[in-house]
């Protein structure tokens, strides 16, 4: 219920509504300097198009597979760090996600907690029963039972013999036990019901009064009846002070008549007849009917304020300072006798205003968690992305903008949407920049995997320092995207000009030295299979080469002309030849052994 500043003095009961003065109860308006820590958490379920509502100790029912998103509401509203943690207690019953959203998985029950990040004490929890629909509705007939048979329902102790009563309560206990066990079946529920039931009937009257009399139950009737018809009388106003407070005492005493189950039909009777000739006595004031309208729609929008709770609302821009003071001057001008239809009709009307303009926590919290995203959002530049990333960006982040001024009309919903929206277009965020690293990554780890030895020693010394000059600009990260481009040209270059030790072109075998590099000593495999009419040969540029012979261990094989290896029928099989030539100018010698297979 709405807990209200002071209006000063006490206001009177009118219309049946009771309007009590309250001490001043201020809430802290957001955005304060210093910090301020969490007090508390409360779980609400998110409504469509409305304020969420508070589930906090309470159940909620799903099927497998059903969904429901929850919300936390953390106070103070201005609290520094809002962050929460969710959690299921069984994942295998229900599971929830970072954000709230619960999805039943299996029957059975679970607890979600939500816990302040802030301090580590304050949770709330709520539970989850995952059930069949036949499960579901035993325990909601069972609930209802219960209901119909504890409070203001509960049945007299001074009407009923205490042997009946204690069967009563040992039913009602049993019920109660029933429903809190997340493990009843449905025939036990409905077992539990029927014995409650039957022993709330099978109750014995003490000896005097039997309330289940046919002609009391019929008095008590005719009374209730006559009671409700009561209640549509007024306001007061309407009424002449002399009768409407004969009319007002009978009215009182005949509900509680009907409340007393000890009471005889006769005496049910004499209450009725009592407040039956006072409301026949009611003599109606003279009223301007524009008046008495005026007023029952003050009274109406008081009654719905009363409803407010303060603890769900934020004290924003002043919103919720000037709806108490609203209420305060609607009550007055509703208890004055003397207000004009103009001057309760404005009264209305600037309740019913700031009503409007009150701000949820809720919804402060999501317009907050909005605006941090469309921050981090405004720094972004077209130029730095691609253009389908950035034109999802865009929308997202204009969508939000929106919604963010226009927050005050917008519901949870959209405001929840428009930064999970943006938060998500923002992430998914892709630069040149970024692809282009990725690729040069890509090439040095294939690069990586070359051997020295496989190649050239020119073409490998190219390839080696395009690689070198390729992992330096990927080390640095503030290598401009023309820098990364170059190294990964570069880089490809190398790679497709470097030259193996062998090389297999037509049908024949090119065996490459490096006259002009240190010694050599490496080997080749040639795959696949030569022909008896294909050639090895050496390659010699320039002649650079000389006394190029072919050994088979230490034996000297013939060869052709420049050292190459005429292959025949007299090949045919696996070898494992050297190759051995002098440099023409260095005089150095250099030596790879060659591995083939020739077949017919």
């Amino acid at each position: 219920m709405l807990r209200k500043k002071s209006v000063g003095g006490l206001l009177p009961v009118l219309m049946g509504l009771a309007l009590i003065a309250a001490p001043l109860v201020l809430t802290g308006c957001p955005g304060g300097s210093d910090p301020v820590r969490v007090t508390g958490v409360a779980i609400y379920q998110e409504v469509a198009d409305a304020d969420n509502l508070p589930v906090t100790d309470g159940t909620i029912s799903l099927s497998p597979g059903g969904t429901v998103q929850l919300r936390e509401v953390v106070t103070p509203a201005n609290a520094n760090n809002r962050a929460v943690d969710w959690e299921s207690a069984y994942d295998t019953i229900a599971t929830i996600s970072a954000d709230g959203l619960v999805t039943a998985v299996a029957v059975g029950s679970t607890v979600i907690t939500v816990t302040s990040r802030d301090v580590r004490t304050v949770y709330a929890q709520v539970t989850v029963m995952v059930a069949d629909a036949a499960l579901v509705s035993a325990r909601n007939e069972l609930q209802a039972a219960i209901t119909a048979n504890t409070g203001a329902n509960a049945p007299a102790e001074a009407v009923y013999t205490p042997e009946s009563l204690a069967i009563f309560t040992a039913a009602l206990t049993a019920a109660q036990a029933a429903l809190a066990d997340a493990a009843s079946t449905v025939a036990q529920l409905n077992a539990a019901r029927t014995a409650l039931i039957n022993a709330r009937v099978n109750l014995v009257p003490v000896a005097g009064v039997d309330p289940n009399d046919p002609a009391i139950v019929t008095a008590r009737n005719a009374l209730q009846t006559l009671i409700t018809t009561a209640n549509a009388r007024g306001p007061a106003s309407a009424y002449t002070p002399e009768t409407w407070g004969p009319f007002a005492a009978a009215r009182t005493a005949a509900i509680a008549a009907a409340a007393d189950m000890a009471l005889t039909a006769a005496q049910l009777d004499a209450a009725h007849l009592a407040l039956y000739n006072a409301m026949n006595a009611l003599y109606e004031a003279a009223v301007d009917p524009a008046l008495a309208a005026a007023r029952e729609a003050l009274a109406e929008v008081i009654e719905e304020a009363e409803e407010l709770d303060e603890d769900l609302y934020t004290d924003y821009d002043g919103t919720w300072e000037a709806f108490e003071e609203a209420l305060a001057d609607a009550i007055a001008a509703l208890v004055d006798a003397e207000s004009t239809v103009a001057q309760l009709n404005e009264a209305r009307e600037a309740l019913e205003e700031t009503m409007t303009a009150l701000v949820s926590v809720a919804r402060y919290n999501a317009r907050a968690d909005l605006q941090t995203v469309v921050t981090a959002a405004a720094g972004r530049e077209e130029a730095n992305y691609t253009p389908e990333t950035w034109g999802l960006f865009y929308a997202a982040r204009t969508a939000a903008q929106t919604s963010l001024t226009n927050w005050r009309t917008q519901t949870l919903v959209q405001l929840n949407n428009a930064r999970t929206n943006l938060y998500n277009a923002m992430n998914a965020l892709e630069t040149p920049l970024a692809a282009v690293r990725i690729a040069l990554a890509a090439l040095i780890a294939e690069a990586n995997t070359f051997d020295a030895a496989d190649f050239t020693p020119a073409t490998w010394a190219v390839f080696y320092a395009a690689l070198g000059e390729a992992e330096e600009v990927y080390a640095n990260n503030d290598a401009t995207l023309s820098e990364l481009n170059e190294a990964l040209e570069a880089l490809q270059e190398a790679m497709e000009e470097l030259v193996p030790y062998g090389n297999l072109v037509d049908g024949s075998l090119t065996i490459a030295f490096e006259a002009l590099s240190s010694p050599l000593v490496g080997a080749v495999e040639i795959t696949g299979s030569l022909s008896f009419a294909d050639e090895i040969e050496v390659e010699n540029p320039d002649g650079a080469l000389v006394n190029i012979r072919w050994y088979r261990g230490t034996t000297l094989v013939p060869t052709g002309a420049g050292g190459t290896l005429v292959l025949d029928s007299s090949w045919e099989g696996s070898h494992l030849l050297t190759v051995r030539a002098e440099g023409y100018e260095s005089g150095r010698i250099y030596s790879l052994a060659v591995r083939f297979t020739v077949a017919p």
